[in-house]
């Protein structure tokens, strides 16, 4: 009578599957804050099209919002557009109340201010656009903090009026906004657009400082 022996099978034992590493667990993203994401979005609009050529969709949309958030968390349009320029104000402000309180030098301070303006070009965009609309800038701002600092900077300074120091910086804030808005067509009607665009405003800002030191 034949035996049959078994043999050992041949095929490997597998072993048991390791479990995927999964790395470290994603941090929830951080909720974006929808009054913060309006008043973004609404910026960049009315800088681009003015008040009257952007609508509270159009704002929701930007900031990819409900529409109806407009409303909760401003009340209305133009309120949303005076919290924009007031945000942007208050910065601009803060700018000029630490470089005076530094006591930077006329120079220093006109040359930070400018800077400073500068790089927030939508508030000077949409003030000129509501300007040229014919509308009152009260109806923007109730306050003018950059202006009053400005001038009791100077008054003080000087020991002269604030009606005098008040004219004084009128005058430094026209030519800088005036230089800001028009810079192209000044560039064009003077031949100065041969120089490069950093070197023109960088002898406007000194030439601006000179004017601040007389």
């Amino acid at each position: 009578m034949a035996v049959t022996v078994k043999r050992p099978s041949l095929a490997k034992s597998r072993s048991p599957a390791k479990p995927r590493s999964l790395g470290r667990p994603r941090r929830p993203a951080k909720p974006v804050d929808p009054r913060d994401a309006l008043l973004v979005a609404a910026t960049q609009l009315f800088a681009a099209r003015g008040f009257t050529g952007v609508s509270v969709r159009d704002i929701a949309a930007a900031a990819k919002v409900n529409h109806g958030l407009v409303h909760r968390h401003f009340g209305s349009k133009e309120a949303l557009l005076r919290a924009v320029m007031q945000r942007q104000a208050d910065q601009l402000a803060a700018a000029a109340g630490e470089s005076i309180a530094l006591g930077d030098a006329n120079q220093t301070l006109t040359a930070r201010l400018f800077a400073a303006t500068q790089a927030r070009a939508a508030y000077w965009r949409i003030l000129a656009r509501w300007l040229l609309d014919g509308r009152d800038p009260r109806e923007l701002q109730l306050d003018f903090p950059t202006l009053r600092r400005l001038i009791d900077n100077r008054a003080s300074q000087r020991q002269e009026p604030r009606e005098a120091a008040a004219v004084d910086i009128v005058t430094l804030v026209a030519a800088a906004m005036g230089f800001l808005i028009f810079e192209p067509f000044l560039r064009a009607a003077s031949d100065l657009d041969r120089q490069p665009a950093d070197k023109l405003r960088q002898a406007f800002v000194q030439r601006l400082a000179e004017m601040a030191d007389r």
